[in-house]
């Protein structure tokens, strides 16, 4: 049965998770989730938030974080998520610094992707198995309602470049195994991410603008990406083949001919 938890739940690390109505498990599901607790979608992480990791947890309609202002942001240091499901939940413009995540399932279902919208990141490693489909976006605002537009102009954009002209990388995707994820359009600069150079491949617009990078693709849909990255405004980007995906041969032979003509610089 649910058992509410009035009181502060130790997540583990220096931080305690402080929450009203912080249920355990349902029954029957401690042999998926042996120590789980769920964060409900009102839960709300205070600022700064730090030295914390957060294992085998379920995070169910989570929407976080719901702020006014912009600068309002929270920033999450030293963060380790491992082995945890995310249901319907979008992340979203967090700044996430000196972190790691670790094996994590996404279920979204007929909702598309869940999000990062806008989120900055700095030495953030994302390693092991993604299961489920994931996008990181530039904004939430531009996700939601201009989404056919350039996001260059998009407040949290500016943002993020200001953030990132003081970071030397961002992002360490470069043993994550995922099933199904957008980064074409995110808004990251691609030189910040480390990247596994088979499968994630930097592109720029001037490379792109000098070769025929349409027919290169060939029966790849990575094309879809070049095109939307395109359409975003953006100087470059990364592409991504899952190594789960059942296009993995397809994708990574388009990779080789788009690197042959020039299109991928990186």
């Amino acid at each position: 049965m649910h058992e509410s938890v009035r009181d502060s739940v130790r997540v583990r690390g220096k931080q305690r998770a402080e929450k009203q109505d912080f249920d355990a498990s349902p029954h029957g599901f401690p042999r998926v989730y042996p120590d789980a607790r769920t964060f409900p979608s009102s839960y709300a992480f205070e600022d700064p938030f730090e030295d914390v990791s957060i294992r085998r947890c379920r995070f169910a309609m989570f929407q976080h974080p719901v702020q006014r202002e912009l600068a309002d942001r929270p920033t999450l240091r030293r963060i380790t998520v491992e082995r945890c499901h995310f249901t319907a939940s979008d992340i979203g413009p967090i700044i996430l610094e000196d972190s790691t995540i670790d094996t994590i399932w996404f279920h979204r279902g007929i909702w598309g992707p869940q999000v990062f919208a806008g989120c900055a990141f700095k030495h953030v490693v994302i390693r092991g198995a993604v299961h489920g489909s994931i996008a990181f976006v530039p904004s939430d605002d531009w996700w939601r309602d201009h989404i056919l537009e350039p996001a260059t102009t998009d407040p949290t954009v500016k943002a993020n470049e200001r953030y990132y002209s003081g970071v030397d990388w961002a992002l360490d995707i470069s043993h994550a195994q995922f099933t199904g994820v957008e980064m074409y359009r995110s808004g990251i600069p691609a030189r910040l991410v480390r990247r596994d150079p088979e499968t994630q491949v930097m592109v720029t617009r001037s490379s792109v603008a000098m070769a025929d990078w349409r027919r290169a693709c060939g029966d790849s849909s990575q094309w879809v990406a070049i095109e939307r990255f395109l359409d975003s405004g953006f100087a470059d980007t990364v592409l991504i083949t899952p190594r789960r995906s059942k296009y993995l041969d397809a994708d990574v032979a388009a990779f080789r001919r788009l690197r042959d003509i020039g299109v991928v610089v990186s």
